[in-house]
């Protein structure tokens, strides 16, 4: 899947960069082509549930065919822990939930990336 792959490497890359990712939104729209909108909310450190609201409605104001918000996560489970968490919806109702697991490590903080794991448990986005 074209979609979910750019948006988990532009949210690896970013993570890494940043030692943190705030929610982003990545769609694929009537003719192909992926978008990547922007939200600011003014605050230097939004809540990540308000942005991810806020992508859900940016969405439906667009002619959109698939999309995937990506996000910061802690599992309770001993073998995941932190993971980037990718929610994939397309509009013929497929939906798809993609767990990245990662860990810092080290003075310079690199950073490890684990398997995918996929689920079919997802957020409603479109």
């Amino acid at each position: 899947m074209p979609l979910l792959d750019e948006c988990s490497e532009i949210s690896i890359s970013l993570l890494k960069k940043q030692k943190e990712l705030f929610p982003i939104c990545l769609y694929l729209d009537s003719n192909h082509k992926v978008n990547v909108p922007a939200i600011y909310t003014g605050d230097e450190h939004p809540d990540t549930n308000e942005l991810i609201k806020e992508y859900k409605n940016l969405l439906k104001t667009f002619k959109v065919k698939a999309a995937c918000i990506a996000y910061m996560v802690t599992v309770k489970n001993d073998s995941i822990g932190d993971a980037l968490c990718i929610d994939f919806n397309h509009i013929n109702g497929d939906v798809m939930r993609c767990l990245i697991p990662y860990s810092f490590h080290g003075i310079i903080k690199k950073m490890n990336v684990g398997e995918r794991i996929f689920s079919e448990e997802s957020i409603k986005i479109l």
